[in-house]
């Protein structure tokens, strides 16, 4: 499941571990979350902090590395 260079790539990553991806948009779709997970895996960060920022609301999604069978459990 590798990423083509170029493709896509992270807003920001914080202190080498944590993925910080934003968004504006009405709702997240499952390509966004297909997306993130692809971030994690490829990266093999920690955590990545989906965050959508649409008028009036503010959504924080953490999402975990699948990968990564310790940082599941310290992140719980």
């Amino acid at each position: 499941m590798g990423e083509k260079r170029g493709r896509n790539r992270v807003d920001f990553i914080v202190e080498n571990k944590i993925i910080l991806e934003i968004k504006i948009t009405k709702s997240l779709s499952k390509n966004i979350y297909h997306q993130c997970m692809r971030y994690l895996i490829n990266s093999n960060k920690e955590l990545l902090l989906l965050v959508n920022f649409y008028p009036e609301s503010l959504f924080i999604k953490r999402v975990l590395n699948p990968k990564n069978k310790s940082v599941n459990q310290d992140y719980q």
